[in-house]
């Protein structure tokens, strides 16, 4: 694979997460990701009507749902899905309850996600439009904190959400939300997008997210199975592309 310039910005969620974030800020946002040739711009739902109003379609508006925590009732998520849709978004990142699966209540999680699909779908047929969806995992948890003795454990825990996400029928499982878990703000590793495409196979994309900086770091995702690439970064990144003077990079990726 040759990633030139425009696969690298389409690789790219362009996002705006912090509750900080202002006006100003999201419009700028929005700007520099259609003049870049982002997927997409990733905002809370607040500022989705605006985004979409600044993009006009010409790129993917996507928003968060149970972000960061994952901890809402799921009645309350589902409904944060339908406003999100009907202010215009056409990908949805919705946080599952981490609680619940560390538990390994696949019951709740399995409820979760297809009432989650069966929403973002039912919205978008009302608008005419198909809607991605997302299923944060919160990785960082199961692989980097919570390993004494549970590593396997833990990977079987994980292994198990990806097959009832795929069973859904969901776009991409997604690795982490970036923010402070209450264990440390979580981060994706190239193993940690490895071992969930491992588990999807073909029938389910990777978005990796979490602490993605640099160009090398989107590099090795991308080898390792990532499909998107979320980051507050992207600016940046593309600047370190430019940088190289080079028409395209070449990357292998990982069978």
């Amino acid at each position: 694979m040759q990633l030139t310039r425009t696969k690298l910005a389409q690789l790219f969620d362009s996002t705006l997460l912090v509750s900080y974030a202002t006006e100003t800020e999201i419009i700028k946002l929005c700007r520099d990701a259609l003049r870049q040739g982002f997927h997409s711009v990733c905002v809370n739902p607040f500022w989705v009507h605006l985004s979409s109003s600044i993009v006009l379609e010409k790129l993917s508006v996507c928003s968060v749902v149970g972000f960061p925590l994952g901890a809402n009732k799921l009645e309350t998520k589902l409904k944060e899905t339908e406003l999100a849709i009907d202010d215009g978004a056409n990908e949805i990142d919705f946080v599952l309850n981490i609680g619940a699966l560390k538990e390994s209540k696949f019951d709740v999680i399995q409820k979760e996600v297809a009432q989650f699909v069966e929403t973002s779908k039912h919205g978008g047929n009302e608008r005419g439009i198909e809607v991605t969806t997302k299923l944060i995992l919160e990785t960082y948890l199961f692989l980097h904190v919570d390993r004494e003795d549970r590593l396997a454990i833990n990977k079987d825990i994980l292994r198990r959400a990806c097959y009832l996400a795929a069973e859904a029928k969901i776009d991409f499982v997604k690795t982490c939300t970036g923010f402070d878990t209450g264990a440390g703000k979580s981060f994706v590793t190239p193993d940690d997008v490895a071992f969930l495409k491992s588990v999807v196979g073909q029938t389910t994309m990777v978005k990796a997210s979490g602490g993605i900086r640099t160009l090398s770091q989107v590099i090795e995702l991308v080898r390792s199975g990532a499909s998107r690439i979320g980051t507050s970064s992207a600016a940046s990144i593309m600047e370190e592309f430019d940088s190289k003077q080079v028409p395209s990079i070449p990357i292998s990726v990982q069978s």
